[in-house]
């Protein structure tokens, strides 16, 4: 269907007015530039003694958040779309492993630290040699943490993974993945590669389908 330059124009004129008329939409509000400072204010409070990034500039990468702007609403509500920033900053950086850790600013320019739930599981191995051939892996409950590890960002589905190397080379480790819905990060998978065997074969200890091949 063809639009008259009329309706076109109508159509533009709307949607400057909403932006305009949400601040939440704009990345230059003052709002959201006050949140940004607040966010940055916790962030250093919070973790002045467990982020490297915080102490004397020890690390090579700068102290500033990465910032990505989300959609989302409440099930089926007729309601249009809800901003979400999400605030990611790099609190350790080592030889083999990164963590981040995690703010939400909401449409009202609350802020929420995240955190990400994890299963708390039990391997049980052939001998008490602790590299031994792993018997099973048994899930006792869940926990949350405050911090990802190796983390990266799937834009397109508004996906967080981890990739926690337990040692250097990889050889075990464990793998998580959230996904954004309604306002948060649900965990979808947590893999475990805990077999000292020099292969990566991770088996699913938490969620549907397979896991990844890192062979």
């Amino acid at each position: 269907m063809e639009l008259s330059s009329k309706k076109y124009f109508g159509l533009i004129f709307t949607a400057s007015i909403l932006l305009f008329a949400n601040p939440a939409l704009s990345q230059d509000s003052k709002e959201l530039q006050d949140a940004t400072k607040r966010v940055q204010n916790i962030f250093e409070t919070t973790y002045a003694e467990k982020c490297r990034s915080l102490m004397n500039n020890e690390m090579r990468a700068p102290n500033q958040p990465k910032i990505r702007l989300l959609w989302f609403n409440y099930g089926d509500e007729n309601y249009p779309e809800r901003p979400y920033r999400v605030y990611e900053y790099l609190c350790f950086e080592g030889p083999y492993n990164q963590g981040f850790v995690y703010y939400g600013v909401d449409e009202y320019f609350e802020i929420y630290p995240l955190s990400f739930a994890v299963p708390r599981f039990e391997i049980v191995r052939e001998t008490d040699d602790y590299t031994s051939a792993v018997k099973e892996i048994d899930v006792v409950g869940f926990t949350s943490t405050d911090m990802i590890i190796n983390a990266s960002y799937d834009e397109d589905s508004d996906t967080i993974y981890s990739f926690a190397k337990w040692t250097g080379p990889a050889e075990t480790f464990s793998t998580g993945k959230w996904v954004f819905e309604e306002g948060s990060f649900v965990l979808q998978t947590f893999d475990v590669d805990a077999e000292w065997d020099g292969r990566r074969i991770a088996q699913r200890i938490y969620g549907e389908g397979v896991p990844t091949s890192y062979e």
